[in-house]
């Protein structure tokens, strides 16, 4: 059995456009199908050759099929459906913080380092139990002021249990991660703790054009600093989208804990028009509840 929470912090409303929620969930180990792949048939180009894709999967989940022509069935547009082929999940084990960042740290730029080997969407990362923090040069994370940045990744990174004991920590000099540009599939965080963070925006997590499932974490302590002329919101958590990409984020089971807004705009999390946020109130799989509270939760809009 096990008791899972949300707690934020209070005190973080400023702005009269709110949301408020709390959920406390008693939840009980359910049984689930074993992982599996699926695949999804898709047709090919409008002009000849056939479209292959690979779908990994998680949990189980029934086999898809789509059309993908101009007429609804066919590949291509006189007809003819594309192949489909089965990939198995690949699952990364890591226990140390430069094998976290290579597998994870997909932000292609000169201003921030890379990783080395990345992994492929829709892939999972078992995180070992213990501290993650990066070097004093800071060569093995993505910057000195962020440790992780997946960019157009997705996938998931997960502690090897479900009790958050696998902690980020930010060591209140940097930024946790950064998830951008992930609008295909959501990217999932499951049981992390995010400790110490501290940026500009989002000192735990800064999401941006992304879908993101949040699992399970701790927000503990995380810092939005006051820096001139920045917004300093979000003191755990920033999401903020565009006009062309809705961010959407999903959290389940987690805790906030003496996070804070160094402009007092959401202590815990700050979003903006283009962001939608949903705390639920179930537990994630694979546990089901049998008794759920309601308590307050609060995020600014801007």
């Amino acid at each position: 059995m096990f008791i899972l929470h949300i707690v934020l912090s209070q005190g973080v409303l400023k702005h009269s456009k709110y949301l408020t929620l709390l959920i406390s969930c008693l939840c009980f180990l359910s049984s689930v199908g074993n992982s599996s792949s699926f695949h999804l048939g898709r047709g090919g180009e409008e002009r000849g050759g056939q479209g292959i894709v690979d779908i990994p999967l998680v949990d189980a989940i029934a086999a898809v099929n789509l059309g993908g022509g101009e007429r609804g069935g066919g590949g291509q547009k006189e007809g003819g459906w594309g192949e489909s082929r089965r990939r198995r999940l690949d699952i990364r084990n890591v226990g140390d913080m430069s094998g976290l960042f290579n597998a994870v740290s997909s932000k292609n730029s000169d201003h921030y380092n890379t990783g080395n080997n990345i992994i492929s969407n829709g892939d999972r990362v078992e995180v070992a139990l213990g501290t993650y923090q990066c070097n004093e040069s800071g060569t093995n994370c993505a910057a000195l002021s962020i440790m992780l940045y997946p960019n157009n990744l997705y996938g998931s990174i997960e502690c090897t249990n479900d009790t958050a004991d696998c902690i980020l920590d930010g060591e209140k000099s940097r930024r946790l991660i950064c998830a951008e540009e992930i609008a295909e599939q959501p990217l999932t965080l499951r049981a992390l703790t995010f400790k110490d963070g501290q940026g500009n925006v989002g000192g735990g997590l800064f999401i941006y054009n992304a879908l993101v499932n949040i699992i399970l974490c701790v927000f503990s302590s995380c810092r939005a600093e006051f820096v001139e002329g920045e917004f300093n919101s979000g003191g755990a958590i920033e999401a903020g989208g565009s006009l062309t990409v809705l961010t959407v984020v999903n959290i389940y089971a987690t805790s906030f804990m003496d996070n804070i807004a160094d402009n007092g705009e959401g202590n815990d999390i700050y979003k903006d028009l283009y962001a939608t946020i949903t705390v639920h109130n179930i537990c994630p799989s694979p546990y089901s509840s049998t008794n759920s509270t309601v308590g307050k939760r609060t995020y600014i809009v801007y």
